[in-house]
């Protein structure tokens, strides 16, 4: 093999690992493109008594999505199986403890992010048969529960 067959090789797997490395790391900052993240496995709905939630996946995608959207809402509820699987289907009940109307929501997500009105709540998560007594929404405050169980 000549000095001149060796140096091609050479350059020509620096160039493939230069393409490699970056396509790997996505789009410069400067390139002025950003990454998207789609909303295609957010759901956006209202309950029964007009409040607003957004439930959603696990993947990187929904979790940032859910993020950036996540402004209004002030409870934020995540749904784990004590072996630590998240569970997609789970029907919570969501009561005013001073004896307003129940909320009852069906779930296929393993979080939702919703906007009831700032008072204290009872919520019955039935994947769990987990009751979470007494949480109290301030207003303009953010509420963060993991509600574990099975």
């Amino acid at each position: 093999m000549n000095q001149e067959n060796l140096g091609r090789g050479f350059w020509q797997r620096w160039a493939l690992a230069f393409l490699v490395l970056a396509a790997a790391s996505g789009p410069s900052p400067s390139s002025g493109r950003k990454p998207q993240y789609p909303e295609a496995n957010l759901i956006k709905a209202n309950t029964p008594a007009r409040h607003p939630y957004l439930a959603g996946g696990i993947s990187f995608d929904d979790k940032k999505a859910m993020e950036q959207a996540s402004a209004p809402y002030n409870l934020r509820l995540f749904f784990a199986r004590r072996s630590g699987v998240f569970a997609s289907q789970v029907w919570l009940l969501i009561a005013p403890n001073d004896g307003g109307r129940v909320e009852q929501i069906a779930v296929r997500a393993p979080s939702l992010f919703i906007q009831p009105p700032p008072v204290s709540y009872t919520i019955l998560a039935r994947f769990a048969r987990q009751i979470v007594r007494d949480i109290h929404l301030r207003e303009g405050g953010k509420n963060t529960y993991f509600l574990r169980g099975d």
